[in-house]
């Protein structure tokens, strides 16, 4: 029999892990103080947004935001043209 990747997996049970090394995520802000506030909470899209600014030469080249364009601000394009210009709004 040839060993496997499934056969090299060694299930370890949680009792054994060390308390302090288990890092967790601090909580979403809830949304009941999010209603109390009256402000929307910022996108994802938003976060990346604000880090790019704050730091463009830390900001990888490879990584691109491209913007959010819903369908019914493209439905009075002509059908022919919308392919096009979905791909010029892409490339910015």
């Amino acid at each position: 029999m040839r060993p496997t990747l499934i056969r090299s997996i060694r299930l370890i049970p949680k009792s054994s892990l060390e308390q302090q090394r288990i890092n967790v995520l601090p909580p979403l802000p809830s949304l009941k103080s999010n209603a109390s506030s009256n402000q929307p909470l910022p996108t994802i899209i938003d976060q990346l947004k604000a880090r790019q600014a704050s730091s463009p030469d830390a900001w990888p080249q490879n990584l691109r935001l491209e913007p959010v364009v819903k369908k019914d601000r493209l439905k009075h394009v002509d059908a022919r043209i919308r392919p096009k210009l979905k791909q010029l709004l892409k490339e910015q």
